[in-house]
């Protein structure tokens, strides 16, 4: 069974950047969930969401590049039942600001 799941709570965000003598920089983010929990839209079913959430970039003068991943997983607190979703990515955009490179790959997983 799938279900529109309500979601509540705060998610923290931290970002990290650090500029390089070139004149380019790093940066890396991740997320972390902060009491968040959800309600199945008919089942009334209660859930606990994890969010992991992470990615870095860095731009120099010849572009920039990027990497990221994000998973929300719903599990329930009263049955066996989960729900995942995991999206990985990269990206590539050259000096002229043209995306050269673009990949993401979309995974669900339902117990």
């Amino acid at each position: 069974m799938s279900e529109l799941v309500e979601l509540e709570g705060q998610i923290f965000e931290r970002f990290t950047v650090v500029s390089n003598p070139a004149g380019g920089f790093h940066a890396v983010y991740q997320t972390m969930p902060i009491g968040l929990k959800g309600t199945g839209a008919d089942s009334g079913e209660e859930f606990r969401a994890k969010v992991q959430d992470h990615g870095s970039f860095g731009q120099t003068t010849i572009g920039l590049v990027g990497t990221y991943r994000q998973v929300l997983k719903l599990v329930s607190t009263t049955s066996a039942r989960s729900f995942s979703l995991i999206v990985k990515g990269h990206y590539t955009i050259n000096a002229n600001g043209e995306i050269v490179v673009e990949r993401e790959k979309i995974g669900i997983d339902c117990e």
